[in-house]
């Protein structure tokens, strides 16, 4: 029996996890009833408690973070207190809450419940309901994800289907001999949501580097170029697939070498030079075509060299990249230009 986790639960779409806490308080003995999502004036979940001619009841705010709630937000979801016959109010969250927000809560009088306890509760009272990206991602998982999501095109076949996190994203990356497909999977105990993500067609794939377990895929996109950094749950098995798309895309421009560094990435193609920050935003681009030569800066002592490329365009511009390995780049570089 799969366990109520928080990875589960930030894994849900946001309304799934506002019925779920109804859910929830609904198996302790409370009447909970989830609002309207277009009318809910900052309310989530109405709980109440009627018995011996006895009636109370609580506001719900659930939060399905993955950061901190602050003191701004306790102060703001206090105010729902002044609605008639409130008891009080209680905010849920998947995460945490800072220090100052829980003294806040103590002012006026409303319940905390952070992912911990959160957790705990659920395995408690609502034990057999948990199905968890386990469970549905299984060796399965081809069928689970492609079936009725997308629709495979003439002599188009599925070749991997893996979890992986994307750009901070828990997405399946689905492989045929024609296309990648990034698709997004919302799972709860309520409902099944399918997004699909991206499409990049094989053609489009400028290279592959995998480098700790992360696997980087290079992609053209109107003639930009944009990395994905994938981490797969099996990177051997998804590199693996894309290496035998090989054939097909390095008949356009394609990977000669590429370099992490702190702030972004290096690339050499067969047709450009580019410096991308983290962000994949250009810092540097420069067609092999324009490049009229490279060397190393000679700065001094104690600092560390840079490899120079010159670059012709009305004038003669010299930019200056810190690399790992200064004459493998230029080496790699003078070859890529001779051969334009």
């Amino acid at each position: 029996m799969s366990q109520w986790s928080i990875e589960h639960l930030l894994q849900m779409d946001p309304y799934d996890f506002e019925k779920l806490v109804a859910y929830l308080f609904s198996n302790m003995g409370y009447k909970a009833e989830v609002t309207n999502q277009s009318k809910d004036d900052g309310v989530d979940v109405v709980l109440k408690l009627e018995k011996f001619g006895l009636s109370h009841k609580w506001l719900v705010q659930a939060k399905r973070y993955s950061k901190t709630v602050g003191v701004k937000e306790i102060r703001e979801y206090s105010s729902l207190r002044y609605h008639d016959d409130v008891e009080s109010i209680i905010v849920v969250t998947t995460d945490e809450f800072t220090d100052d927000a829980k003294n806040e809560s103590k002012k006026h009088n409303v319940k905390l419940i952070e992912g911990g306890l959160l957790v705990e509760m659920l395995n408690y009272y609502c034990p057999d309901e948990q199905e968890g990206p386990e469970d549905s991602i299984s060796e399965n998982s081809e069928q689970l994800s492609i079936a009725d999501d997308i629709i495979l095109k003439n002599e188009e076949s599925v070749m991997a289907n893996e979890p992986a996190v994307v750009k901070g994203q828990k997405l399946m990356v689905a492989v045929t001999n024609k296309n990648i497909y990034l698709i997004k999977k919302t799972l709860g105990i309520f409902s099944r949501k399918t997004d699909i993500y991206q499409q990049i067609d094989v053609n489009n794939i400028v290279g592959i580097h995998t480098n700790n377990r992360v696997i980087y895929l290079l992609t053209r996109q109107n003639g930009d170029i944009e990395i994905f950094n994938i981490h797969p749950k099996k990177p051997e098995k998804l590199f693996e697939t894309f290496s035998n798309l090989k054939a097909e895309y390095t008949k356009g421009e394609y990977l000669l070498k590429f370099e992490i560094k702190k702030d972004g990435y290096l690339i050499l193609t067969s047709k450009r030079l580019m410096d991308l920050n983290s962000d994949n935003e250009v810092e540097g681009e420069f067609n092999l075509k324009n490049i009229v030569g490279s060397g190393v800066t000679n700065i001094g002592l104690f600092k560390k060299q840079k490899l120079v490329v010159w670059v012709s365009s009305d004038k003669v511009n010299k930019y200056e990249i810190e690399v790992d390995d200064i004459q493998e780049w230029q080496k790699q570089i003078n070859n890529a230009v001779k051969t334009v």
